[in-house]
């Protein structure tokens, strides 16, 4: 007989998985529509895709983001998410 899977942990990796995809469709129509983010600070822009990936394919931590740009890992994090904000309202 199989193991069942308690239904708390289904929920968590729906969650989780849902989490990544709609990750992977910001980055995407980041990809697409950078160019109307004029708004915002070039280093917003800058630690959000080398954050994401989008700069060298490969996603870093926020303690390696900030230490990359000399700011903070929370600092990191509050500049992801303002271009994700941004792009949000797009």
């Amino acid at each position: 007989m199989g193991t069942q899977i308690p239904p708390e942990i289904k929920v968590l990796w729906y969650n989780a998985t849902n989490m990544v995809t709609d990750e992977k469709k910001l980055v995407e129509k980041y990809k697409t529509e950078k160019y109307r983010l004029s708004n915002l600070q070039p280093r917003y822009l800058e630690v959000f895709e080398y954050r994401t990936g989008v700069a060298d394919g490969d996603p870093h931590t926020q303690k390696e983001t900030g230490k990359k740009f000399g700011i903070s890992s929370t600092r990191a994090a509050q500049l992801e998410a303002r271009v994700k904000y941004e792009l949000e309202q797009l």
